[in-house]
């Protein structure tokens, strides 16, 4: 999970398309890696490729958004 977050946030804010194609190829590889060293189950890996992806766009969108502060209080 720490390896496909570090290669979300690579994905977000670096600027070589090419490396970028090239860590999303090594995550993959890393993923069945992981499978094969039996240190995960497969639905520990799968559950991990949706879940981290939409754990950190969701604090992405949160903490890199600013909102007024009336908006919020509006909302409560």
């Amino acid at each position: 999970m720490h390896a496909f977050a570090g290669l979300l946030a690579f994905n977000e804010y670096g600027s070589w398309p090419a490396v970028k194609a090239l860590a999303w190829v090594c995550g993959g590889i890393i993923s069945c890696l992981i499978v094969a060293s039996r240190k995960h189950y497969t639905v520990d890996v799968v559950v991990a490729w949706y879940t981290v992806p939409l754990v950190f766009y969701t604090l992405h969108r949160r903490w890199t958004t600013r909102r007024p502060m009336s908006e919020l209080l509006g909302a409560l």
